[in-house]
């Protein structure tokens, strides 16, 4: 399928799915030009790629996850169809109307408000951590998993005058103390993990 015709296809598809949608041609030189894309003007996030390089004779429609919310997707959701280029814009829409849109824009939805309770958690992590290298007088650092797991902020404490060295990452739910004292203090930082370990 020519560049003209499937950028033509995507406009009158875009058209049919109303005026919240509109085309744009494709974008990646893999494609050699065989694709294009429909975008909703409310929400640019929502956007399907046309793709009508193969199977022969098919269009593959695919709900784009985008890079940041994608980190956060369901992968069980299905957000592809295939569709024959025989159909007219008009079932085209409706086949996307019909089969694909309801879960993946639910799935956008949901995947996006995943990643701004990640973000959320992460700037409270990251909160806690600069107050723990304040309190100790250490070295701060931000370690940012990717993806929905565990995020973390890292604490550097290096040797002093104090004799402590080793690191704190504080973790969702729980931290990790990985810390070298002098003996000394070791049954008074026992002490304090009991104290405020202790159910009242």
């Amino acid at each position: 399928m020519p560049t003209e015709v499937i950028n033509k296809v995507a406009l009158d598809v875009a058209a049919e799915l109303g005026d919240d949608w509109v085309a744009q041609s494709g974008d990646d030189h893999n494609y050699r030009g065989w694709d294009a894309y429909c975008q909703r003007v409310s929400n640019p996030a929502c956007r399907l790629h046309l793709d009508a390089r193969w199977p022969p004779g098919r269009l593959v429609i695919i709900g784009l996850r985008g890079q940041d919310a994608g980190r956060f997707w369901n992968s069980q959701v299905k957000t592809e169809i295939t569709v024959s280029q025989n159909k007219t814009p008009i079932q085209i829409a409706n086949d996307i109307t019909r089969r694909l849109l309801p879960a993946y824009e639910r799935e956008l939805a949901e995947a996006t408000v995943r990643m701004t309770k990640a973000a959320e958690d992460q700037q409270r992590l990251t909160s806690l951590a600069r107050q723990v290298a304040g309190v100790l007088g250490a070295a701060f650092r931000a370690d940012e998993t990717q993806g929905a797991g565990d995020r973390q902020a890292s604490v550097r404490v290096a040797s002093g005058t104090s004799g402590v060295s080793g690191s704190i990452d504080v973790l969702d739910g729980h931290s990790r103390i990985d810390l070298y004292v002098p003996t000394e203090h070791v049954l008074g930082i026992a002490d304090s993990i009991a104290t405020l370990t202790r159910v009242p």
